[in-house]
């Protein structure tokens, strides 16, 4: 779905600014001098410690409590102190809420904005101003085939890109106690999740709940409005002659309002619930789908057979058969999800502004990229053209299926001891152990007579000796009996430098 981060990208400069400085600052987790500050966001130090001083101000707003703090020191710079993620993603959105650009948005997106003048009154703003705000929607949306009608400022255009932002502000509205539709909206959506449970034998978290909940109210809002979606011939596919997709419809007839039932919109409901994985938890619904699928050779059967069998020829991975249930049920799921939200207008989007650096490393996020060309290359189907999601979704699914050493560049430790060669190697073995399966090592000793220092990324040793020749290398010390702790300190380490570096190409030694 949408992120924060775009939905941050349509509004006005300052808020991008400030949303970027609390990223920069959450990605690094250390001490960021105004220099630094300044270098990274590309505007000088007077206009930094504005918007810093905005951000203080906002985190003041935010929260009487010591959850999250933006610290100064003289001499180090600012640091941001927080419990856990959810808060700085709350506080991120809270930014986004106090501005007129997404009152303005709500409005446009749920129904309520009937007079820009009247908008103009209610908030202090110059019509002109709503404008330039409207016609920056524009061209954002533009790309997704969504457009904003001059006079009545309807949504029009691509359905299924509208309803995906639709809900995408309806989640975090609603998640804050805000329910932009009407209560006769709320009881019909009660009535037919209820009935939506009950057919796929759900079981869902509170949070899962809300948001079937929420993409159900924005259907049948939209649907009332007499905007429906168009299925492709590719999600058609999915439902034609399909004997759980007609049990669904009807079982869901006595409660769909006649505007809903149009095949395509009980059809885009029912699809949508298997992009959520929790539908396959079902035993015997996840056996119809299946057979189904692969009874009639869909598309999205063969999309996932392709990926099975490029990663089982290619990197010789292995899938436990206990395991096997959770890999179709991710990619069914995944594939789904793109074939059903797939953006035709925009299919490679470019990766978000206030994208840093996760705990996938750069090396495992290019074979990624390069895997998904690939499969677009062999199959022609353009779901995956969706990379961005699929990002998201393979280096999670590679984990489980494998160690993902098995598609990580390696690091390349060059090991320095004061140890007998054979204390040595015992040392040597229970760090490999350690990591084995985890994080992809290589480690080198003086034994090693053909090593091109030039690959080496770490120097480990056990006392920080600065062997002649490579003192340019960062050195890592670590004790001749390690403990928990000392693995822990040092994989963070390693995670870091996985992280940080950039690809390169594999040197033989």
């Amino acid at each position: 779905m949408f992120s924060i981060d775009y939905l941050a990208s349509l509004f006005d400069k300052e808020t991008i600014t400030k949303i970027r400085i609390v990223y920069l600052l959450k990605e690094r987790k250390t001490w960021l001098s105004i220099d630094e500050l300044s270098s990274q966001l590309g505007i000088n130090q007077r206009t930094v410690l504005k918007y810093l001083a905005f951000i203080e101000e906002d985190i003041s707003a935010f929260s009487m409590n010591a959850d999250i703090c933006l610290e100064k020191h003289e001499r180090k710079g600012f640091f941001l102190s927080y419990d856990f993620d959810p808060t700085l993603s709350d506080l991120v959105f809270f930014m986004i809420e106090q501005t007129i650009n997404y009152k303005l948005l709500m409005d446009i997106f749920f129904g309520k904005i009937h007079s820009i003048i009247q908008f103009s009154h209610n908030f202090y703003v110059s019509e002109s101003s709503l404008w330039r705000m409207i016609n920056k929607f524009r061209k954002k949306l533009l790309p997704m085939g969504i457009a904003i009608e001059r006079r009545s400022l309807n949504l029009l255009g691509n359905e299924i890109q509208i309803r995906k932002l639709s809900y995408f502000l309806l989640v975090n509205s609603y998640a804050k106690g805000y329910w932009p539709y009407t209560s006769t909206t709320k009881l019909l959506t009660e009535r037919l999740v209820k009935k939506i449970i009950g057919f796929f034998h759900l079981c869902l978290s509170d949070y899962e709940y809300m948001k079937v909940f929420c993409m159900v109210a924005v259907c049948l809002e939209r649907a009332k409005q007499e905007k429906y979606v168009v299925l492709t011939k590719e999600l058609l596919e999915n439902i034609d002659n399909n004997e759980l997709f007609t049990r669904f419809a009807s079982e869901l007839r006595d409660v769909l309002p006649k505007q809903a039932h149009r095949r395509d919109e009980v059809g885009f409901l029912f699809l949508y619930i298997f992009t959520r994985d929790e539908a396959f938890n079902d035993t015997y619904i996840r056996k119809l789908f299946l057979n189904f699928h692969q009874e009639k050779n869909t598309q999205l059967s063969q999309s996932v057979h392709t990926l099975k069998n490029h990663l089982s020829l290619n990197h010789s991975f292995i899938v436990p058969k206990d395991e096997l249930q959770l890999i179709n049920k991710c990619l069914y799921s995944a594939h789904l999800y793109c074939q059903l939200f797939q953006n035709r207008e925009q299919s490679a989007s470019a990766e978000s502004m206030f994208q840093f650096n996760t705990m996938v490393s750069p090396h495992l996020i290019m074979k990624t990229k390069e895997l998904i060309h690939l499969l677009y290359h062999e199959t022609g189907f353009s779901l995956f053209k969706e990379t961005d999601y699929l990002l998201s979704i393979y280096p999670l699914l590679f984990e489980v299926i494998t160690p993902i050493p098995k598609m990580e560049e390696p690091l390349r430790i060059f090991f320095v001891s004061d140890l007998s060669n054979l204390e040595e190697h015992r040392l040597i073995n229970r760090i490999k152990t350690e990591f084995l399966g985890h994080i992809n090592l290589e480690i080198y000793t003086h034994h090693d007579c053909l090593i091109d220092f030039q690959t080496i990324d770490l120097v480990l040793s056990t006392k920080r000796t600065i062997a002649s020749g490579h003192s340019k290398i960062p050195n890592v010390a670590i004790p001749k009996e390690p403990s928990k702790l000392d693995f822990y300190n040092l994989e963070t380490k390693l995670h870091k430098m996985y992280v940080q570096r950039e690809p390169k190409e594999l040197i033989s030694l």
